[in-house]
């Protein structure tokens, strides 16, 4: 009985076995078909599934790393992060764009031509590079035969009838911020469509490139259906995970597979160089702000504290005020002014950022930068500073190669600002003066 007067009826099995339980009869089979009809499970698909896939492929090793101008044999058992940030033995790493504070580089195998542009310093991965070359080389044998494995996500409904399914992922709810068609569409992935998914486990040796030739899928029926990379059809499909870029018009290439040699994990040591890029709409220019620095004579590392002008010392006893064509800054902020790149401006009105200097007193024998990045950067694309700012670091790095050996070098990686306090830069200013006025 419950408290407001209402009653409420439990079912008890009361037989001393739980046979009947576990037998889980089904009372009303009509019931059953009629819904099997009205879902349209017994239109004929052809719905057999997939027992074996057979795979026609060739594998094409990593040959050459291409740097700047230059091109070397690539190192398969050496992670790949070593061999284009390393900075040993040049001041500047060949693969560096000063310009666009980034690496831009490139893979070659015996057939393909890779091209990297944009890498950040940070998670190297296929998707970083686009295929701009082919080849007409052949590659080693590469076929597979393999059963595939259908797709499992944790909270999926399990198939056996008693089996416990995972209490932390319940996708019945959709719960969302805000009712939208995703969260109804969800469920029902996971619950009508998730057994049309396979996984099919293909072995790849890193630093190769795999073209497959031809995939063919065997299914319960004994059917086989030869199936074509994705993007390749005509009828408006652009589903394309997985697949390179090309360097051109054409669509994906699904059919060419990448893996690369990168570390499992790169560790990071100790800091050599920070400097932030920071826009000042204000003053119209860009800074480069050396935060950390290393002194190369000492080798001592310091965080820059020099972030604001120095103060006015300002007496009360005089109200005399004297002009002042532009405020100081520290020596730690160098600016970066607007230029336009074309001779006719009029006609092209794109725009570097030219390094510049804050005082007379530094010149190119006396420079105002210290470190090594700002050294570099003469020049900056003003599409590659955004509002929030760059962050760029030089520190050293290490990883294990796949022949378990530990590698050293020193590399540097791109990243967002954030908020970061400007020099209070102003021109044309009335201050007090400290003595008689003038």
């Amino acid at each position: 009985m419950s408290a407001n007067g209402s009653q409420q009826l439990h079912g008890t099995n009361v037989a001393p076995d739980i046979d009947t339980g576990l037998e889980a009869r089904t009372k009303d089979a009509l019931w059953f078909l009629a819904r099997q009809w009205q879902m349209g499970e017994f239109e004929a698909e052809n719905g057999g599934l997939p027992m074996q896939v057979q795979v026609t492929a060739r594998v094409y090793p990593l040959r050459q790393v291409y740097l700047g101008n230059g091109d070397a044999p690539i190192d398969l058992h050496a992670p790949l992060e070593q061999q284009v940030e390393d900075e040993v033995g040049q001041t500047t790493p060949a693969g560096w764009n000063s310009a666009a504070l980034d690496y831009d580089f490139g893979l070659g195998t015996d057939r393909h031509r890779l091209k990297a542009r944009g890498y950040d310093g940070r998670a190297l991965n296929w998707h970083d590079f686009t295929l701009t070359q082919r080849g007409a080389a052949e590659g080693e044998d590469g076929d597979l035969s393999m059963i595939p494995g259908q797709l499992q996500i944790p909270g999926l409904p399990d198939p056996r009838f008693w089996q416990v399914e995972d209490r932390d992922a319940y996708f019945d709810t959709g719960e969302a911020a805000e009712p939208n068609i995703l969260s109804v569409l969800l469920p029902e992935f996971f619950y009508a469509d998730i057994k049309n998914w396979y996984m099919i486990p293909a072995p790849m040796p890193s630093g190769a490139v795999r073209e497959v030739e031809q995939l063919v899928v065997v299914d319960s029926f004994g059917i086989a259906t030869e199936l074509g990379p994705a993007g390749a059809r005509d009828d408006g499909d652009d589903w394309s995970v997985f697949a390179l870029d090309r360097d051109s018009a054409a669509p994906t290439d699904a059919s060419t597979l990448l893996c690369l040699n990168t570390a499992a994990k790169v560790g990071e040591n100790d800091l050599i160089e920070e400097v932030r890029f920071l826009r000042d709409e204000a003053a119209n220019l860009v800074w480069g702000w050396e935060r950390q620095l290393t002194d190369p004579e000492t080798g001592l590392f310091a965080t820059v504290l020099e972030t604001r002008e120095e103060q006015e010392t300002v007496s009360p006893s005089t109200d005399a005020l004297r002009f002042r064509l532009k405020s100081e800054t520290a020596r730690s902020f160098i600016p970066y002014l607007p230029r336009q790149t074309a001779k006719q401006p009029a006609v092209d009105g794109d725009i570097a950022l030219r390094r510049a200097r804050s005082g007379e007193e530094w010149s190119s024998a006396n420079p105002q930068y210290r470190g090594q990045i700002v050294a570099e950067s003469v020049f900056l694309n003003e599409e590659d500073i955004p509002r929030s700012g760059v962050r760029i670091r030089r520190m050293h790095r290490f990883a294990r190669g796949s022949d378990d050996q530990v590698r050293f070098w020193v590399g540097r990686d791109k990243d967002v600002a954030g908020a970061t306090r400007k020099p209070r830069l102003s021109f044309d200013d009335l201050l007090p003066t400290g003595g008689e006025g003038g």
